[in-house]
């Protein structure tokens, strides 16, 4: 039988380990590669990977959360409160970055749109401060997400405006 230092320290070996796995996965999407290793480790210490079912909403419309997703396996895809697909998410892509990076404490953005599971799926839920931390240490990180939330947006827009048509 185990005694007790000895469990401790199999439970922080345990957590190390998930951790670099998870340090790993972050590190190899798109969005985040090219960051240091302290920052990518940074991020996955506070991500939490998710398991969602096919048709398990991610994101509610309308939602004030502030975590963004890094899809590690299956798809996901967006869609309007008319149930129309605007967009799909595979592996190594970031969902929900609009809210996450740019509400404040005191403002949080509403979701605009549903995200849904499109089959099982696993997603690192990362919450909106650790993201915003890895943003300001890392200027190419900044960039990427800036672009991509100028792309979200006008996507957003554009499917306001056909709306109103």
């Amino acid at each position: 039988m185990l005694d007790l230092p000895k469990l401790s320290q199999l439970h922080r070996a345990h957590a190390e380990m998930l951790t670099r796995e998870k340090t790993r996965h972050i590190g190899a999407a798109p969005m985040f590669a090219g960051a240091s290793t302290a920052n990518q480790a940074l991020l996955a210490a506070t991500a939490r990977l998710v398991h969602v079912d096919d048709g398990e909403v991610v994101i509610a419309e309308g939602d004030q959360t502030t975590a963004a997703y890094l899809v590690w396996s299956g798809t996901v895809h967006v869609e309007n409160a008319e149930g129309h697909v605007l967009a799909r998410f595979e592996a190594g892509e970031l969902v929900g970055e609009v809210a996450a990076a740019t509400g404040t404490p005191t403002y949080r953005f509403e979701r605009t749109a549903t995200v849904r599971a499109s089959g099982p799926a696993e997603l690192y839920q990362i919450p909106a401060a650790s993201l915003k931390r890895l943003i300001d240490a890392e200027p190419a990180i900044r960039e990427r997400i800036r672009t991509l939330i100028q792309e979200r947006i006008s996507l957003d827009q554009m499917d306001r405006h056909l709306k109103s048509v």
